[in-house]
């Protein structure tokens, strides 16, 4: 079948499995309905920093920016939901074609802007202060600001009249960022959803000052906080629901009462190999019985695309923190995600018996891929994903064996089970008049290790 004649409705879902920006160009040529799929996939996410060289008709060479295409054709302006600036030239006319062509897109969800290192906040002021003012016409709930050198007040009093904002992320290296009375106002009875890095600055007074006036918050990426910082923070903020945050240990350690925040999403990240405590620090995180639902803690220094199975892992989980979790989450628990740590065999078979909700179970097991396994398995009958990495190499084409034999009993939901590199999906099948259970490889983008379920 030429592609002329694939129907519409294919032709998106095939083209957004690419991820070559020229590929998908060479498709917007193929026909009329390829060009305006492939359109829909181009101009979803614009970063209007991206210069395109070409050649014009008189086959001379010439620069393109995103936005002069977004002028000459506002159709895929409306197709962008996501938008990111970087301002690399303060040049007046540039930046009016940037504004110009933001205005056009009308259906814009989240607006992301970098400023550069080497320009001082205020300069810049009259330029985010315009997309500012634009970004608020347009009542976009999703604002993203990488201020190295800071935010000045000019820009503070621009956010508190964004009355649609409801997610917000900060990376700033000003500590005094966190210490002006108008950010948090700006932030007060809008802000669900907070990314928030700042510099230097005395955690233990202002981090649980200033998140007492966000009292609606209920997600927070808090990035390189102290752990003390982190516990502080919990007891102030009693609706927050979801929180990511590093694992930095503070001497002397020392527990803040307990926190009034009841999580169902905690995801750790293991900050330069530091663990001394962390087990009991997580505990002390989520004390409230069963209202855990999700867990993930990462090692950074030893996950990678390639090497997320690679052993001998630096880090084990402790036995005692499962069996403590297990007694206060053990019910509620559905994602399990232990990515760049590894665990015994015997705590893997516990937390199949144990964590009765569980349905996403990401895991590396110090040990071989045995038959036992699959006994092992069936005791998790809600487990619907599984992503296992073991320390000694399979034979030859087992993988695909093991994984059917673990999808294909009586009340499994598996569906998807990865083993080491490789990613199977298992499903019934009609052939002629019987119906049969098909083990199919899958193709693995990124670190299968690091997928974690939709929100």
């Amino acid at each position: 079948m030429p592609p002329q004649a694939l129907p519409e409705d294919l032709i998106k879902p095939l083209l957004e499995q690419l991820e070559d920006t020229a590929d998908l160009c060479r498709c917007a040529r193929v026909s009329q309905a390829f060009h305006q799929s492939s359109v829909v996939v181009l101009y979803r996410n614009v970063h209007v920093r991206d210069l395109t060289v070409r050649r014009d008709v008189r086959g001379e060479l010439e620069l393109v920016h995103p936005c002069s295409t977004l002028l000459l054709k506002p159709w895929y302006a409306k197709q962008t939901s996501l938008l990111a600036a970087l301002v690399a030239s303060l040049d007046p006319e540039l930046i009016m074609d940037c504004l110009a062509a933001l205005r056009l897109c009308t259906n814009l969800r989240s607006f992301t802007w970098t400023s550069p290192a080497n320009v001082r906040a205020n300069r810049l002021d009259k330029v985010l202060a315009d997309y500012l003012y634009v970004i608020k016409r347009l009542r976009v709930p999703s604002l993203s600001i990488a201020a190295p050198l800071g935010v000045t007040p000019t820009i503070i009093s621009n956010l508190m009249c964004m009355d649609d904002l409801r997610e917000i992320a900060v990376h700033t290296k000003d500590a005094d960022f966190i210490r002006t009375e108008s950010m948090a106002a700006a932030l007060r009875q809008k802000v669900t959803h907070l990314d928030f890095l700042v510099g230097k600055c005395n955690e233990k007074e202002s981090y649980p000052s200033f998140f007492t006036r966000i009292p609606r918050l209920l997600s927070l990426y808090l990035r390189e906080a102290k752990s003390h910082a982190v516990l502080d923070v919990l007891t102030v903020l009693p609706d927050l629901l979801s929180l990511k945050t590093h694992y930095i240990p503070q001497s002397p350690w020392t527990f803040s009462s307990k926190p009034s925040s009841r999580l169902r999403h905690l995801e750790v990240h293991i900050f330069n190999g530091q663990v001394l405590n962390m087990w009991d620090w997580i505990h002390h995180i989520v004390p409230h019985a069963s209202s855990l639902e999700s867990f993930i803690i990462r090692d950074p220094a030893v996950t990678s695309k390639t090497g997320a199975y690679r052993f001998p892992y630096e880090w084990t989980v402790p036995s005692s923190f499962f069996h403590k979790l297990a007694e206060t989450h053990g019910s509620s628990l559905k994602c399990l995600i232990l990515d760049g740590l590894h665990v015994t065999p015997e705590d893997f078979k516990f937390i199949c018996e144990q964590f009765l909700a569980l349905q996403w179970f990401t895991v590396h097991i110090a040990g071989q891929c045995t038959d036992a396994m699959s006994n092992i398995i069936q005791k998790a009958r809600e487990l619907k994903f599984l992503a296992v990495g073991f320390q000694s190499k399979l034979p030859p084409n087992s993988a695909a064996q093991h994984a059917g034999t673990w999808m294909h009993r009586g009340s499994s939901k598996l569906t998807l089970a990865a083993i080491r590199d490789e990613l199977f999906e298992g499903k019934w099948v009609h052939r002629q008049s019987a119906a049969e259970f098909e083990v199919v490889s899958k193709e693995i983008k990124g670190n299968v290790y690091g997928w974690q379920p939709d929100a």
